[in-house]
């Protein structure tokens, strides 16, 4: 194995948990697309999701630090890379260190870019991030990331785009909130047992069972599809939007999927990975086909208009002559 496939494999799939990057990615596509179509500055937004994408992994790195420093029960799968000793705690936390570092080096140039706003957002963000393995204590890690990966990303990539935040863009996150809380729900759902034997409060645990923690992951995702109509019929989203709701077809297969799951005794890793893997993929699709619909609904209307534009002329030269 050369240098390059260990830091891919190891460094950035494994430890970093590089395999969740996509939500990060599909997240910000979403309001990079509001933004391009508004005029914004396309630079600062490609930095932002840079240095959102460093926190991101910050985080997930630190997380596992915490929780095998303070022995907290988990999945081994997650944690293998310390257990077998390919890699030590000192290691993982500079490793944490250096993401954080980077995030916030880009932090601080659109802050001296866009102004102070930005560094209120960071450090809203920063705080979550530091403290997110200790706010599963308290049934907040859930709400906490959702809030980061859905209004939080979007008033600061819009901000830095544009310079300005508006009621649409909240309103959109919302849904892709929800999506990011039901990632991390689906998760806590396969650590339930780990969970409530080292004392987390999840939204799972408070739940009060595996199958009602289901059911509320069920409804949450439902109402990420009512928003998607609702906002479609008050125009923050075009009607191409409602090809979402095929992905229902998906949310089936999951609910099934993780039926099964919790009534097992014993599982297979892959079987945790696949079930990671459903839900996060139909987090990202769906903010794909929003940020598609938003985009080919903009290039529509600019080709019209654009056409008006010429016809125009064509009419102001036949006059002249």
């Amino acid at each position: 194995m050369n240098r390059i496939e260990k830091w891919f494999g190891f460094w950035f799939m494994q430890v970093s948990r590089g395999y969740s990057l996509p939500m990060s990615l599909t997240n910000w596509l979403v309001v990079f697309i509001l933004g391009f179509i508004n005029g914004g500055n396309l630079l600062n937004g490609v930095l932002a999701l840079i240095g959102f994408a460093f926190a991101h992994m910050g985080t997930n790195v630190f997380d596992d630090f915490v929780d095998h420093l303070t022995g907290v029960p988990k999945q081994k799968c997650k944690t293998a890379h310390i257990d077998n000793g390919q890699t030590n705690l000192k290691t993982i936390l500079i490793l944490a260190i250096v993401y954080f570092a980077i995030a916030l080096g880009i932090g601080i140039f659109l802050f001296v870019k866009c102004g102070w706003f930005v560094l209120a957002l960071a450090g809203i963000g920063g705080f979550i991030a530091l403290c997110y393995p200790f706010l599963n204590k308290f049934a907040l890690g859930e709400l906490a990331v959702g809030m980061t990966f859905g209004p939080l990303l979007f008033a600061g990539v819009y901000f830095v785009m544009t310079g300005n935040i508006t009621k649409q863009v909240l309103a959109i996150s919302v849904p892709v909130a929800i999506f990011t809380v039901a990632v991390l729900m689906v998760h806590a759902l396969m650590d339930y047992d780990f969970d409530k034997v080292s004392g987390k409060k999840t939204l799972c645990i408070l739940a009060g069972s595996k199958i009602a923690a289901l059911n509320m992951i069920f409804a949450l995702i439902v109402l990420a599809f009512a928003l998607t109509l609702w906002f479609i019929g008050i125009e923050y989203l075009p009607i191409m939007s409602a090809c979402t709701l095929g992905l229902f077809l998906v949310v089936i297969t999951l609910y099934k999927r993780l039926g099964i799951y919790i009534t097992e005794e014993t599982h297979e890793k892959s079987s945790f990975r696949n079930n990671f893997a459903l839900i996060r993929d139909l987090g990202t699709i769906y903010c794909v086909f929003i940020a598609l619909s938003l985009y080919l609904n903009w290039f529509i209307d600019f080709e019209k208009d654009r056409h008006e534009f010429l016809r125009n002329i064509n009419n102001y030269d036949m006059l002249i002559k």
